[in-house]
């Protein structure tokens, strides 16, 4: 069951659903959760709830536990438990926040209620590569320093790309972000993180426009496959100029 309220910005859906579907559908009309779950999104609801699993843009949206704005919990003993969707009226611990990470101690997740946002309409992801390790930790330092609530981090979404990553040697040299809003701006802002990367040793894997992070699996594959050329044609001229028509024919036959 999903119900979404376009006036108060709600959605109220069943547990059993992904976390990923459950954007899907809010997607469908024009909304977004602003909650990725980690590490691939594919956790269902209760399991998100019942484990307060980490939010790749908790940094600008917060937790599942601030984005849950009402709770219904079955009890061992047959008892529901729910919340109102209104305020808090009095201080201390709220039951709510309890219940959510506490690993179903306090009842089994069935339903939730959750905030939605309009979906940005312009959103840009883009992939770095830094020579060292210590230079992307630099990179990020400085990026916590500016203090930007953009870029966020965001995931190199699928194993295929982490294979590509691997194969390139970049697997802890890379990093990617993702940011949205007004098109007026977004330019400049990609201009400024690409700045920020060159001056910390960094090199842009190339950037790709789209609702979520898994398009940059295609980035990371057209860069690898341009790594790959590069390095073949190096090769080529390091080869005896006797060989080297002989390769240059038998590459161009390929």
């Amino acid at each position: 069951m999903i119900e979404i309220d376009p006036i108060s910005l709600l959605v109220t859906a069943d547990t059993d659903l992904s976390v990923a579907t459950l954007e899907d559908k809010v997607a469908a009309e024009g909304y977004t959760l602003n909650y990725f779950a980690l590490p691939d999104n594919r956790a269902l609801l209760a399991e998100a709830l019942s484990r307060r699993l980490p939010n790749l843009y908790a940094a600008a949206f917060g937790g599942i536990e601030d984005l849950c704005l009402q709770l219904k919990l079955a009890q061992a003993g047959g008892a529901l438990y729910a919340n109102v969707k209104t305020p808090r009226s009095a201080a201390g611990p709220g039951l709510k926040k309890m219940a959510i990470g506490s690993g179903e101690w306090l009842g089994l997740p069935i339903q939730a209620t959750l905030r939605i946002f309009p979906k940005p309409a312009h959103r840009e992801c883009r992939a770095y590569a830094f020579a060292q390790e210590r230079d992307l930790e630099a990179f990020e330092k400085s990026l916590l320093k500016l203090r930007w609530p953009l870029p966020l981090r965001a995931r190199l979404a699928s194993e295929e790309a982490m294979q590509v990553l691997e194969g390139m040697s970049l697997l802890d040299r890379a990093a990617a972000f993702s940011w949205w809003g007004p098109e007026s701006w977004m330019r400049s802002y990609g201009e400024a993180l690409e700045d920020l990367a060159l001056g910390k040793q960094g090199r842009a894997l190339g950037f790709k426009s789209g609702r979520d992070e898994t398009d940059l699996d295609a980035l990371l594959r057209r860069a690898a496959i341009a790594q790959a050329e590069e390095r073949s044609e190096r090769r080529l001229q390091e080869l005896p100029e006797s060989h080297r028509a002989l390769a240059s024919f038998l590459k161009e036959g390929a």
